[in-house]
């Protein structure tokens, strides 16, 4: 179908429209816009996560139970931030696939350290080398 025939009743032409940008023209559709609504609630969830992380740790210091609920928030943040990586649109197809696999590198490693009995954000601030994970 041409954008002749895009044309409601009304007479209001529903032809999407094109834009010039670096890599080439493109249009927006109505995906792209769902996408990024559920991209911006992604680094929405882990910008609250790591505030509340913060405000807790503030507050509370290095309490167990704080650092229990620290988990939980990190866990969170890390899903914000796939969710993220998975619904941006980053048209530099390399650096996109690269940030989804530290992103993956680093929640498997975070999944594997937080299965000990000893708090994930503990561990890290004693063995600073598992932040390499």
């Amino acid at each position: 179908m041409d954008t002749a025939d895009r044309t409601h009743v009304n007479g209001v032409n529903d032809a999407p429209v094109v834009y010039q940008g670096q890599f080439g023209e493109f249009t927006i559709t109505s995906g792209d816009r769902r996408e990024v609504l559920i991209y911006r609630f992604g680094l929405g969830l882990a910008a609250l996560s790591l505030g509340i992380g913060a405000i807790l740790l503030a507050v509370l210091g290095m309490a167990a139970t704080p650092l229990m609920g620290l988990t939980v928030l990190y866990a969170l943040f890390s899903l914000g931030l796939g969710i993220s990586l998975w619904t941006i649109h980053i048209y530099l197809i390399p650096l996109h696939r690269t940030l989804q696999l530290f992103w993956g590198i680093g929640t498997l490693a975070f999944i594997v350290l937080a299965s000990r009995p000893q708090p994930f954000m503990l561990m890290v601030y004693q063995n600073p080398q598992v932040i390499w994970g």
